[in-house]
């Protein structure tokens, strides 16, 4: 059994979770607010590719100045928690983004488990924003 994206948007509708957005067939954007300032929402990407799934998002840009705390930070996040994957990557304006990523294998994955860990990698996101707001 592979899950599909209809599987997760019931799983929402179900879980009355309204904050989200769906682009075709295969994408949705996640729209969860930070529990410490609910005004605050980074979106999270949500794609399914066949029996992967994958969620990212950008924490912040930052600026050349930013550059090497951000690295430190994504390093320190990737020695420590082995599900996500922290880096920072160059734009074309010469700024930076810290990004986090993840991928699961949708197999056996039931959409009630899989809601629980995106809205975890969601509140792992607003984590790493406080830390990197933190060593700044």
């Amino acid at each position: 059994m592979v899950l599909y994206l209809s599987d997760v948007l019931n799983e929402c509708m179900f879980r009355g979770f309204t904050a989200y957005e769906v682009q075709g067939e295969t994408l949705m954007m996640l729209n969860v607010p930070d529990e410490q300032f609910p005004g605050h929402i980074l979106p999270v990407m949500v794609e399914f590719q066949g029996e992967m799934l994958s969620a990212s998002a950008v924490v912040v840009e930052i600026g050349e100045e930013a550059y090497l705390p951000a690295v430190r930070l994504c390093n320190r996040f990737n020695q420590s928690i082995r599900w996500y994957k922290h880096f920072v990557q160059e734009l074309e304006s010469g700024n930076f983004q810290v990004c986090v990523a993840r991928d699961w294998v949708l197999k056996d994955f039931p959409a009630r488990i899989c809601f629980d860990q995106l809205i975890e990698f969601c509140r792992h996101v607003y984590r790493v924003e406080t830390e990197l707001m933190t060593e700044e």
